[in-house]
């Protein structure tokens, strides 16, 4: 009789083997449903309060997309200078998706926040989804990995508050592997709708950012060793991805000339100090996710591993290539899709765990220490140190600094100026001025003929050409260092900055200006007189003849 009443209310009975115990069973589907609704909750609660700590601004790079659209929308093309065709970005779905909210009114900076929000609050549904449909409707599963996604700092940064790309990458991944992985007790019909679901949203995933096509790899796998019609289920699953890429492959040629997108030139570059900076990248990971990768080791792989393993190989795949590329500069951004993935494996070991001491005689004993254990694990993984860039100090500062200079060039550039910088983002999108980018991302001289500093500089940002850049004659110049450290004889911490103000004629041609507020280092062209007219004496003439210490080489040049 006990044993039925066991099995009639979802709990193993005593005489369950303990190999063969599932999770414990979640009470019901309004509490599952209610935990979701509290894991959005708290993810949106620490989303706005992390967005409003940033002023509400978002990380630099996603203005670079934005300038795109915001050209695209007002009927210039997708260009980051008008005029110019060049492809300086890696996400052509958000570019194509934020160009027609722009054209209906939405405020740019309003559109990135929707859809990065939007993108973020679908990711956790999904793992809610994804967790039942691993362990079974009746898991604890889908929810503590929902909510330990919600609470999740890395997870967090780069959805609202970061706004970038990655977080719709992470939605149409998850939604991809949700449909592959289909719906028990479908008829062979629904199976193939399920894989040609898949297929789209891999696509999608692709064309959010190229370097997703290695999930697809094993998502191939895994419909090659379907028993039934393989063929078929394969085509389904590559024949939308094939036709977006070549869609995507037509229109580049078409509008920009090549079949490779100009950021490709200006970032590959692969060597031993490249390799040996990504895997210190992926250790910085590990470490911010360690709880994650302890937990993996307990995940029940014989039971559920056909289940995870696929997308969980997936990841693997894309660690290796983003070691084997060097990284991002960008804290731990790229690695953000596959958190998600990361948490219901890494849950998914701890429920494990719990179970199987459960089943112990000591099991009540552990019950309370297991919870305070959690708990602090959850702190942990939403504390600010889980992602180095949730270290808003600094963060901050210099967010609040790009968007200060982009202020202050408004009031004092004429809107015929050109200038030359490496902060390609929020100080362009806001002055909407011709933007020189001394790296070559939206450059295709230097990023095809720069010199090559790969390993030495910051991923991504490791090609340049002073020359090149001083020869076109800018009528500013923005660097990444305070105007208070360059008087001071502090060094910039990039390469090629260091290069050109190492420079004597630089100097020569560009007194350093000193704004009545925080900015970047601003440097005017000496010879624009009307420009120089707008400036008040006191915010260039004092810094006129000012020339850094490890400036000096030989003589002192003219009219310095």
């Amino acid at each position: 009789m006990e044993n039925r009443a066991n099995r009639a209310n979802g709990s193993p009975s005593r005489a369950t083997p303990l190999a063969n115990r599932a999770i414990p069973p979640a009470n019901g589907e309004r509490l599952q449903r209610l935990l979701l609704v509290i894991a959005l909750a708290v993810w949106l609660g620490l989303s706005l309060w992390y967005s409003s700590r940033m002023n509400w601004l978002s990380a630099d790079d996603a203005y670079i997309t934005l300038r795109y659209a915001q050209h695209w929308a007002q009927g210039y093309g997708p260009v980051y200078n008008i005029g110019e065709r060049v492809e300086g970005y890696t996400n052509f779905l958000w570019v194509l998706t934020l160009t027609p909210l722009i054209g209906l009114g939405v405020p740019g900076t309003l559109a990135v926040k929707l859809l990065a929000g939007l993108s973020g609050a679908g990711a956790i549904c999904l793992v809610w989804f994804l967790g039942r449909r691993i362990a079974g409707r009746d898991s604890w599963l889908g929810p503590a990995a929902a909510l330990a996604l919600a609470l999740n700092g890395t997870f967090i940064w780069w959805t609202l508050p970061g706004s970038m790309e990655v977080s719709t990458l992470a939605l149409t991944l998850l939604a991809g592997f949700y449909l592959l992985l289909g719906r028990e007790g479908a008829d062979e019909r629904a199976r193939l709708r399920e894989t040609l679901g898949a297929g789209v949203l891999l696509g999608l995933s692709v064309l959010t950012r190229p370097d997703a096509v290695l999930f697809g790899i094993p998502a191939l796998v895994v419909v090659l060793l379907e028993k039934k019609r393989r063929p078929l289920r394969a085509a389904l699953l590559l024949a939308p991805g094939l036709f977006m890429v070549a869609g995507q492959l037509i229109f580049r040629l078409a509008y920009y000339g090549d079949w490779l997108p100009n950021t490709f030139y200006a970032k590959v570059g692969i060597n031993l100090r490249v390799i040996g900076r990504g895997l210190e990248y992926l250790l910085t990971f590990v470490k911010a996710q360690a709880l994650l990768f302890v937990g993996a080791v307990f995940f029940p792989w014989k039971r559920w591993g056909a289940k995870a393993l696929p997308f969980l190989t997936g990841c693997l795949l894309y660690w290796v290539y983003l070691a084997a590329i060097g990284g991002d500069w960008m804290s731990l951004r790229l690695f953000h899709h596959t958190v998600p993935i990361l948490v219901l494996v890494g849950v998914g070991g701890y429920l494990s765990l719990f179970e199987r001491l459960r089943g112990t005689n000591w099991g009540k004993a552990v019950r309370i220490p297991a919870a305070v254990l959690g708990l602090a694990g959850l702190v942990y993984l939403t504390h600010l140190e889980a992602d180095p860039s949730m270290a808003f100090s600094p963060l901050r500062f210099g967010v609040q600094q790009r968007y200060s200079t982009a202020r202050w060039l408004n009031g004092h550039a004429d809107p015929e100026d050109r200038v030359a910088l490496t902060s390609t983002g929020i100080i362009p999108y806001f002055t909407d001025l011709y933007t020189i980018d001394m790296v070559g991302l939206m450059d295709p001289h230097i990023a095809r003929e720069g010199v090559s500093i790969a390993g030495y500089g910051f991923p991504g940002h490791e090609r340049f050409d002073n020359d090149y850049v001083l020869a076109k004659k800018p009528e500013w110049f923005v660097l990444n260092i305070t105007p208070g450290e360059l008087k001071s004889g502090a060094q910039p911490t990039l390469f090629y900055e260091m290069d050109l103000l190492r420079r004597p004629e630089f100097w020569a041609e560009y007194p350093l200006v000193l704004p009545p507020y925080p900015t970047l280092t601003i440097l005017h062209r000496r010879d624009d007189a009307r420009g120089l007219e707008r400036l008040e004496s006191g915010e260039w003439e004092s810094s006129y003849g000012f020339v850094p210490p490890y400036a000096r080489r030989g003589a002192t040049p003219a009219g310095i």
